[in-house]
């Protein structure tokens, strides 16, 4: 998002075929590259590619661990997964954060564009700011909450309620320097 977004402001801007339409054909191509890459490129198993070196091969196949074979791995616990609490919770929290990131993602170049009248190119930009620094924070504050960890200061269900804790909670919004309030 940090790159499609302000890319995608700049083909709406600047792009063919009436400037938005622009944005599904270069995105859709690059999906039909990256296919063909991947079709060419990948195999399911490294005895089946055509282009593996036999020294690599040989590596990879005495430093793999094995996997059991399907004969005997257990049968999968459905009822009792099916039936846990921690599971719905977790399902239930997936759900909503996955709402809330969509909700963003989908309304908020509309909230830039209706309330705070921002340029496309620059709604782009600003709406990918706010990834870029999402992506910053988690990469810094997990780094932090490995210190912490490292230092056996908390134990990690701790730093996971201090983080998730911490992490919600917002001060009262600053009001943005170019909307006015009345």
């Amino acid at each position: 998002m940090v790159v499609t977004l302000p890319v995608s402001a700049l083909l709406c801007e600047y792009g063919f075929d009436g400037g938005w339409p622009s944005v599904f054909y270069v995105f859709g191509s690059c999906g039909v590259i990256w296919f063909l890459f991947w079709s060419i490129l990948v195999t399911n198993t490294p005895e089946s590619h055509p282009r593996i070196s036999e020294e690599e091969l040989i590596y990879i196949q005495q430093n793999r661990q094995t996997v059991s074979s399907p004969l005997h791995q257990q049968a999968i616990p459905w009822r009792a997964i099916l039936t846990s609490g921690p599971v719905w919770a977790v399902a239930l929290t997936k759900c909503c954060v996955s709402w809330g990131f969509y909700t963003l993602f989908t309304e908020l170049p509309n909230y830039f564009k209706r309330v705070l009248h921002s340029p496309i190119k620059r709604n782009g930009f600003e709406n990918s700011a706010i990834y870029l620094a999402h992506t910053v924070s988690f990469v810094a504050f997990g780094v932090i909450a490995d210190c912490i960890r490292a230092r056996s200061q908390l134990k990690i269900t701790h730093i996971r309620k201090l983080f998730e804790t911490t992490g919600k909670y917002k001060k009262k919004p600053v009001l943005p320097y170019n909307v006015i309030y009345i």
